[in-house]
Parts: structure tokens; C-alpha cells; sequence
């Protein structure tokens, strides 16, 4: 966890270990990810992205280990992108490839339903419109839980993917845009195995 605040009091009556980490320091992630056969990462869209993942390929590499990795990516992902922080998660996933972490990156390129109104709500009463990362294109919608389901699998059930460095559009895609919902980017170098060991959340 990020903070020891109520959410991760939640977690500790539900049986959950925490451990209060920072993707940006380094020192704190041994802790986390010593013993985890998965990690989960949920960077939020900001910068800084590309070094808390070379952190972590840092400490796997330093503890030995070869936890299945997957990182909670998104849709406009690209070395191209007129957005820096999409040319940054780029980078960063890329790293993990390179770098031989066994990862599997999923890049949902749906619009969450409930952004509307926790993130977008003051902008459309203001000026009727909101700014978001999918530019001129009509991106499908998708629900938080849906998308928190999609995480989970691949996370529990890394077979989903296949091995070596793959896009793969699965899922509904929209006919007249060509954008899949999902794009799936497994670099499980060593085959994929399902591990039944601690899973760490970053």
C-alpha cells in the first residue's frame, strides 16, 4: 500500500499482509516483492511510470525470482503518442521485455463509465466537454469491476497469454474504428505457469 490509512486497515481484518511501499524508492519494494510468486501493477496515469518499473525489474532481478508481472497498462500505449505519458508507459513496458521479466501487460482501450463522474464531471458542467487520451477517436466503455476482472485473470491464470513479445486484440472489437478493447502484450519468456504462491499489489 501507499499509505497505512484506512483502506489498508480494511485489507489486514480481511487477512490481507500490507506492506507500505513506493514504486519511486526502491528500498521499499524488497520487502513487497521477496517470496511473491505475482505482482500486480497499477500505475496511475502520471509520469514517473518507466522508473517505478525498472524499480521492479531491479529488486526481481536482485532477489532472483521470477514472479509473473502484470501491469495494468492502457489503450493509447505508444512510442509515437503525442502524449508523454503514453510514450512513457511505452518505454516502461518495453524495459520489462528487455529486460526478461516474465510480464504480461494489459492495455484496456475502453473508457471507464465511472470517470464521468469522478474525474470528468466538473469539466462537462463548466464547459460541456472533457479532455481525455483517446484524442478524435470513439473509444467502447467499460466498467471499473470489468476491467478489475480482466486484471485478476491475468494475474491468477497467466496461460491466458501465450509465450514471446505478442499484441493480441481479443475481446469485442469496434468494425468501423479497428480498436480492440483489449491488447494483451505477454513476454513470458519461460512458458506460462500457474502460480498458487503470495501475490504482491503495487
Amino acid at each position: 500500500v501507499r499509505c497505512d490509512d484506512d483502506r489498508a486497515q480494511r485489507l489486514r481484518e480481511s487477512g490481507v499482509q500490507t506492506l507500505v511501499g513506493d514504486l519511486h524508492d526502491r528500498r521499499t519494494l524488497l520487502p513487497a516483492l521477496d517470496g511473491a510468486g505475482s505482482v500486480y501493477v497499477a500505475y496511475p496515469v502520471a509520469a514517473g511510470v518507466a522508473t517505478a518499473l525498472a524499480n521492479v525489474a531491479s529488486v526481481i532481478h536482485e532477489l532472483d525470482s521470477s514472479p509473473h508481472m502484470v501491469i495494468n497498462s492502457h489503450g493509447t500505449v505508444d512510442h509515437n503518442s503525442p502524449s508523454g505519458i503514453s510514450r512513457e508507459f511505452a518505454l516502461g513496458e518495453e524495459l520489462m521485455v528487455d529486460l526478461g521479466v516474465n510480464v504480461t501487460v494489459l492495455r484496456i482501450g475502453a473508457f471507464f463509465y465511472e470517470n464521468v463522474l469522478l474525474a470528468h464531471s466538473g469539466a462537462i458542467r463548466e464547459t460541456g466537454v472533457f479532455a481525455n487520451c483517446f484524442g478524435d477517436a470513439r473509444p467502447a466503455w467499460i466498467s471499473a469491476t470489468d476491467a478489475a476482472d480482466l486484471c485478476v485473470t491475468a494475474l491468477l491464470e497467466p496461460q491466458i497469454g501465450r509465450a514471446g513479445r505478442e499484441a493480441h486484440r481479443v475481446a469485442d472489437q469496434r468494425p468501423e474504428e479497428d480498436a480492440a478493447v483489449l491488447q494483451i502484450v505477454d513476454a513470458d519468456r519461460q512458458g506460462a505457469r500457474r502460480r498458487a504462491r503470495r501475490h504482491a499489489v503495487l
